[in-house]
């Protein structure tokens, strides 16, 4: 890496009206120059065998000399410039010490620059593409420069390779062909060149600026005829876009246009439009020429979005899968230091006194160019172009993931490459990245503009503002640095910058109004000085002029401000009625369709909150548009696989987080509240067994102890089996009313237990109660689903299934109440008599609470009923509202999916926490030495803390869309509890307590977490029904409890902790096996989609070839 400092400066020195005393400064260094070329030329020949005489080759006509025949004619008729008769060209000073160039295209400078470098030594190490031997090329190959003195071909060159920008040529590599006759050199490319740097360069006035550019266009296409008769060349491609940028900056769009197309058709045959890896023979070329190939792809690909961008038409070169323009090889001098040429000291600005020099960092800026065209690709694509095939709520959705990705690749740029306001302005392709960059913010919020929502200055304006803002500082900056050398792309930049102003000078503050005037008039002063050199610009410029005056006419306020700076404009601009009619004729044609200048987007600007309940999108048409692939979703689909994440709905606009809110808030009072309710009584039917023991309840039947192990038991012989096939029945008669009958049967069987006599009817009616209450759990998490987003659900299920260890907490209190009456019945009796009645009377009001869907939800609005329906929609892509029914299909594919299995067994072993261990907590608790009615009591502070464990963990689960680690993590804090139990001596009631509540803590937190999951990666409706209905048979790990938990193990109950220990480790062993095996599969579909084009990414939405998770496109979210 070369240090900046270490490299000698350019320095300008003043200028002087009389000859220095002496020999000649410029004389003495250019002979000094010649000599040393002489050795260094010898080295040359004896190093690559070249023949002697190959610095002045043979013409195509045979004839030798350093001018070649001038052309006889063109496409145009005569060519009217300088014959191989004209006299030779020379240097001389005229009377007043300045430099002369005499010849037909020789103007007149001031002294020269002098440049204080160290002339090369013949001991000096010889690299072909060495950046310090850059300048022994120059030196040789100042004898082909033709139809102008070396003088002034030298002087163009340096003015080329000083501004390049879009079509960057290694200035090495192509001074070491022209001097040696190489493959990277053409006379062609070298008049493009010339006819570039013309608008460059300093030392000529507007009148020879013109003229010298149109005879070099003139003999560049002399020489594009007779290339175009042989095969296609890269140096053909790189003079087409050089001469297509000069004739759109001149004003001769058409003719751009045309050369442009001829450039991108060119490349394409050549196949540069593909990667290198899929052409065969490139192994014949050299590592130069491939590099070459690269850029000379974005250097088609960023001047094809130049044009769009600045005449409104849309992008013909598209970006090709797999071509990545950070692969781009840096030029061997971009860590040297950068300064702009200048033949005349005098042309130098007053900025660049004391400038401080950096690093070209040229090809770095041109990846960054790159990279920001790739982004304003989508946004034409996407927000102007005809062929869009985004509705407007596809549109709404865009502006936030575009404004992420440039957000993303701003962030990426080191800060030597940032404007700084207090710097002069950086090189000017740094320059351009930066111009690109911002006017591709305004373009994608421009179309989004509201006039109502200027004053507040919130949302896309105030987007608009910061973009704008940015443009005019850096304009200015520009300017002030090097003049009047802005490039036909950043004038437009410019101008996407001011009609926005326009915009602003409507708004009802004045304070705005004022700073936009003051951007505007500072606008048309450096547009006005810039026009003559890009002439294109001349009419908008014009229009831009008439809109301003328009607008301040009509706030006297400003007109009486804006008076002399607009009048000192309008005379050299004058601006007509037609004028003020249109403020930018060029960019109406880059405003989507059916808007206006105005920002009149009809409801394109508007949120999805409004978009959603718009009447011209059905749900029908949003979920057939929810398929579409474009090369923004294919990229965002991606990065989805590659980083594990899924899509799917989230609120992205303030407005947007604030509706969502609110919906889902009713939604929770609604719904869960009951839903809850229900759930806590399920659990306290299901367990109230235990402390009904604590009571006397075998003693009093005369039942032995293990009765009620047993019995315990036995109730999962029902419930667990059946609870995937009474889901699906669930789902088929309607939730709502399913849910509501299983409420009414078990509570009249709860009741049922206060009238056994004997350990039978016990027996059966535990059977039967598995068998009511096996389809609420898994209906009720399945009913969740059609309401809430997925990553929504995780904390709506712990709301839900938190109020199982607030059963526990209550359970302990209820019974503990309950237990203290005294009547004619057995007080376990008058237990089962109270929490049997509650779920029969929540059960009759359940059906005429819940509603069956989004669309029949009562207390919903119709606004807020579109837009719930349409977030699930956005959510679940066409996996929505398929009906009730579940097909035969997702019976099989449920039960052979491998996901459910792994789940189900790791889930089962998790539960042992939850549901086998906490049935008879209150018995380890009264081990723990408390006793009686103090051993229910003592059970309410574990379940209060498993309540806030799932409840914080599920949030936290949802909020940073993670399932895995919260999963592991809540597992990991039941073990470490265990431990503690199992380790601490049992004289510590206190410190096994406190394990206990390590334990309880993370006991609940598994089950909605790893069920969220589960729900999160089955889109399809009917086979997610049956696959939380199979997850229920984690409830397994309850039978596993009822036979571990036993009497004879107390009272420290040390054997069935160990074992739940052990048991609890390989849970969380496959939890984590099945995360591992979802990311390989990722992988691979990521592979798979790399390969695919958009369109057939889109086939793979659509066809029915694989379904719902089985996609490549969908996601397994971990």
């Amino acid at each position: 890496m070369h240090s900046v400092s270490a490299r000698p400066l350019r320095r300008l020195r003043s200028p002087s009206s009389t000859l220095p005393p002496g020999p000649d400064p410029a004389i003495a260094q250019l002979e000094a120059r010649m000599r040393w070329m002489e050795r260094r030329v010898k080295q040359l020949e004896d190093m690559m065998d070249v023949p002697p005489g190959w610095t002045n080759p043979p013409s195509p006509s045979g004839e030798t000399g350093a001018l070649d025949p001038a052309p006889a004619t063109t496409s145009d008729g005569p060519l009217a410039g300088p014959s191989r008769d004209a006299p030779k060209y020379r240097l001389t000073y005229d009377e007043s010490g300045n430099v002369v160039y005499h010849g037909m295209t020789g103007w007149s400078h001031g002294p020269e620059a002098v440049v204080e470098t160290r002339l090369p030594s013949p001991e000096d190490p010889i690299g072909m593409t060495n950046s310090s031997f850059a300048p022994i090329f120059q030196g040789l190959a100042i004898s082909k420069h033709i139809f102008v003195a070396p003088e002034l071909g030298d002087a163009l060159l340096n003015a080329y390779f000083c501004y390049q920008v879009f079509n960057i040529i290694q200035r090495s590599t192509f001074l070491r062909d022209m001097a040696l006759g190489g493959a990277l050199f053409s006379k062609f490319l070298l008049m493009a060149m010339y006819a570039s740097a013309t608008r460059m360069i300093d030392g000529m006035d507007d009148e020879q600026r013109r003229t010298q550019g149109e005879l070099f266009i003139r003999l560049a296409k002399q020489y594009l005829a007779e290339e175009m008769e042989g095969p296609a060349k890269l140096t053909t491609i790189q003079g087409l876009l050089l001469l297509s940028g000069r004739e759109c900056a001149m004003g001769n769009v058409g003719q751009g246009w045309n050369h442009a197309g001829l450039a991108f058709r060119m490349a394409q045959d050549l196949g540069i439009h593909l990667a290198p890896e899929t052409l065969s023979g490139l192994s014949k070329l050299s590592a130069q020429e491939l590099a070459t190939r690269d850029r000379l792809f974005w250097s088609c690909f960023i001047w094809d979005k130049a044009m769009a961008f600045a005449l409104g038409r849309e992008p013909t070169f598209p970006p090709r899968l797999g071509r990545d323009p950070s692969t781009m090889l840096d030029f061997d001098d971009d860590e040297e230091a950068w300064f702009p040429f200048h033949v005349n000291p005098l042309n130098c600005p007053p900025a660049l006194i004391g400038y401080v020099y950096q690093p070209k960092r040229r090809v770095a800026a041109f990846r960054y160019i790159a990279r920001v065209c790739l982004i304003l690709h989508d946004i034409i694509m996407d927000l102007y172009s005809s062929e869009s095939r985004l509705n407007s709520r596809q549109r709404a959705k865009f502006v936030p993931r575009t404004s992420q990705r440039l957000d993303e690749l701003f962030s990426s740029v080191p800060d030597a490459m940032k404007f700084n306001s207090s710097l002069p302005s950086p090189p000017p392709w740094v320059f351009m990245f930066q111009m690109l960059y911002h006017a591709s913010y305004i373009l994608l919020h421009r179309p989004f503009l509201e006039p109502a929502s200027i004053a507040s200055a919130t949302g896309h304006v105030a987007a608009c503002l910061e973009h704008s803002v940015a443009v005019n500082d850096m304009t200015v900056s520009f300017t002030q640095t090097f003049g009047e050398r802005l490039t036909y792309v950043s004038m437009y930049s410019s101008f996407v910058a001011s009609s926005f102003d326009i915009v602003l000078i409507d708004s009802d503050r004045l304070d705005i109004q004022m700073e936009a005037l003051m951007r505007l008039r500072t606008w048309l002063g450096i547009m006005e000085g810039s026009v003559l050199r890009v002439q294109s610009i001349k009419q908008p410029v014009q229009n831009l002029l008439a809109s301003t005056c328009a607008a301040v006419s009509r706030y006297p306020v400003l007109a009486v401000s804006d008076t002399a700076s607009t009048h000192s404009v309008s005379r050299t601009m004058p601006a007509t009625q037609d004028d003020e009619k249109n403020m930018d004729s060029t960019h109406l044609e880059m405003l989507p369709r059916g808007t206006g200048t105005g920002g009149d987007v009809g409801h394109v600007g508007l949120g999805l909150h409004d978009e959603v309940t718009a009447k011209d999108v059905t749900a029908e048409g949003l979920a057939d548009d929810m398929l579409h692939v474009d090369d923004a979703r294919a990229e965002e689909l991606r990065r989805e696989l590659a980083s594990n994440k899924q899509g799917g709905w989230r609120a992205e606009t303030a407005e947007e987080k604030r509706i969502n809110a609110k919906l889902n808030l009713k939604l929770d009072l609604f719904i869960l509240p009951l839903l809850a309710l229900g759930y806590m009584f399920n659990q306290l039917d299901r367990t109230n067994i235990g402390n009904a023991q604590t009571s006397g309840f075998s003693t009093d039947l005369h039942m032995p102890s293990t009765a009620v192990n047993n019995a315990s038991s036995i109730f999962y012989a029902t419930y667990v089996p059946f609870q995937p096939i009474v889901a699906a029945i669930g789902r088929q008669i309607g939730a709502h009313r399913f849910m509501g009958l299983t409420l009414v049967l078990w509570g009249i069987l709860t009741i049922c237990h206060a009238f056994i006599t004997n350990e039978a009817q016990l027996i059966a009616v535990r059977l039967l109660m598995g068998l009511a209450e096996c389809g609420f759990y898994p209906s009720v998490l399945a009913y969740l689903t059609e309401f809430y987003p997925r990553y929504e659900c995780g904390f709506r299920f712990a709301l839900f299934y938190g109020f199982s260890s607030v059963a526990g907490a209550f359970g302990g209190l209820i019974a503990y109440g309950i237990l203290q009456a005294h009547g004619a019945l057995y007080s376990w009796q008058y237990l089962f008599l109270i929490e049997g009645a509650v779920p029969v009377l929540l059960g009759l009001a359940v059906p005429f609470w819940l509603a069956g869907d989004i669309k029949s939800a009562w207390y919903l609005s119709d606004a807020e009923k579109s837009f719930a329906e349409k977030r699930m929609i956005v959510d679940s892509a066409a996996n929505y509202g398929r009906g009730h029914n579940v097909t035969r299909r997702e019976f099989k594919e449920a039960f052979l999916d491998w996901r459910v299995w792994s789940i189900m067994i790791s889930n089962t072993l998790a539960s042992l926490s939850s549901q086998g261990f906490t049935v008879f907590f209150p018995v380890v608790v009264a081990g723990l030495g408390y006793k009686g009615v103090l051993a229910n009591l003592m059970t309410v502070p574990p379940y209060v803390a498993g309540a806030i464990g799932v409840w914080l963990f599920s949030w936290s689960s949802d909020r940073f869309k993670e399932r895995t680690f919260h999963l592991l993590g809540g597992m990991t804090l039941v073990i470490i509890g265990l431990i503690l139990t199992i380790v601490i001596p049992l004289n510590n009631i206190h410190g096994r307590y406190a394990g206990l509540m390590v334990l309880m803590f993370g006991a609940f937190i598994h089950s909605p977490v790893a069920v969220a999951w589960l729900a999160g990666n089955t889109p399809e409706p009917g086979k997610r029904v049956i696959v939380i209905g199979i997850s229920g048979w984690a409830n397994l790990a309850g039978i596993i409890g009822t036979q571990l938990f036993q009497s004879k193990f107390g009272p420290g109950y040390i054997y069935p902790l160990q074992v739940t220990v052990g048991l609890m480790a390989v849970g969380w062993a496959g939890f984590a096996a099945t995360a591992v095996a979802l990311r390989l599969i990722n992988r691979s579909r990521l592979k798979k989609i790399q390969r695919m084009t958009p369109a057939e990414i889109e086939e793979e939405n659509r066809s029915d070839v694989r379904v719902g998770d089985k996609k490549y496109t969908f996601v397994y979210g971990l």
